[in-house]
């Protein structure tokens, strides 16, 4: 069992992190975090949109995943040999911030394996993916940004750069252990 911490802030969150750190967020930024907050629970309706866009249906494990948490910062970050998971990604309809899978499909844009979905950051430039293609459904992989085949011609179908973690989203959540 993992806990996540949040990426939003409500404004007494705000109020106390200022007072905390004597330090006042930009106007900017605490709308996004007053929008991020409204979105800590994802409603049935926006997992339909991501699904919509994505063009397949979500795991059962990771749609409640993101309907009690939508991304966060997890408590237990560690797995396998030295590997480390930085955050959860979160969808937020209408924006983009860093943290969101909408973000990171943009940003990555055929360089992961297609048929995967980026759902964690993994720390300098690599991804936790989740397969969303019918025959990896609901497998997890990590994928090593540093064994990138050619992304600058969209060869975005290989695996060779990706290994596989767990063959479902709350079999990886198992494995995560606190980092020593």
């Amino acid at each position: 069992m993992i806990t996540l911490r949040k990426f939003g802030m409500n404004e007494n969150e705000i109020i106390k992190y200022e007072k905390d750190n004597e330090q006042k967020l930009s106007k900017k930024v605490k709308n996004l975090y007053l929008k991020m907050d409204l979105f800590t629970n994802l409603d049935e309706k926006y997992i339909q949109e991501l699904e919509k866009m994505i063009g397949s249906n979500l795991p059962k494990d990771y749609r409640d995943f993101l309907k009690k948490n939508n991304g966060g910062y997890p408590d237990k970050q560690c797995f396998g040999n030295g590997n480390i998971v930085n955050f959860f990604l979160g969808f937020y309809p209408n924006t983009k911030p860093e943290v969101s899978i909408n973000y990171y499909m943009q940003i990555y844009q055929g360089r992961y394996p297609d048929g995967t979905l980026p759902i964690a950051s993994a720390g300098v430039g690599d991804l936790i993916l989740l397969g969303i293609e019918e025959k990896i459904n609901s497998n997890i992989f990590y994928w090593d940004s540093n064994g990138e085949i050619d992304y600058h011609n969209n060869v975005n179908n290989s695996f060779e750069n990706t290994s596989p973690i767990s063959e479902s989203f709350n079999g990886f959540l198992d494995i995560l252990n606190y980092c020593e």
